[in-house]
């Protein structure tokens, strides 16, 4: 008796956890998992926006976009442009460098290891003038 107790215990918990591994897969391959990073890049003295940086992204996966600002010095990364396909996927980072001729490039990570709910990275990026 205490031997079948124990395989039934045994027996719960391994089903338990594949159904637990398997929603971890799931949730990470939902279709719906949105994922956004985006900000401002401005000037590091005087704060105003800076137009015209130019503003790269690269996956682990081998994802690259690049974007440049417009007046407002906003960036954003979702969706490529021309695809529709997602930029930002799960459990991945991404490194992002932001240039703009007259100032010190700047570089930042950011990460969706084990993040499975929607999210938004914002940044505001600050760079120096070159001296």
């Amino acid at each position: 008796m205490k031997l079948l107790s124990f395989f039934i215990a045994i027996t719960f918990f391994s089903i338990n956890t594949m159904c637990a591994q398997a929603s971890v897969e799931e949730m990470k391959n939902n279709p719906k998992l949105k994922f956004i990073i985006k900000g401002w890049v401005k000037d590091n003295s005087t704060k105003k926006a800076l137009e015209g940086a130019t503003v790269l992204l690269t996956g682990t996966n081998g994802t690259m976009a690049k974007v440049t600002t417009k007046k407002n010095g906003k960036y954003k990364f979702y969706k490529n442009s021309e695809t529709k396909e997602k930029l930002i996927l799960a459990d991945e980072d991404y490194h992002i460098t932001i240039s703009k001729d007259g100032y010190i490039q700047t570089k930042y990570t950011e990460s969706t290891q084990g993040i499975y709910d929607n999210e938004v990275f914002e940044d505001d990026i600050y760079l120096e003038a070159e001296k």
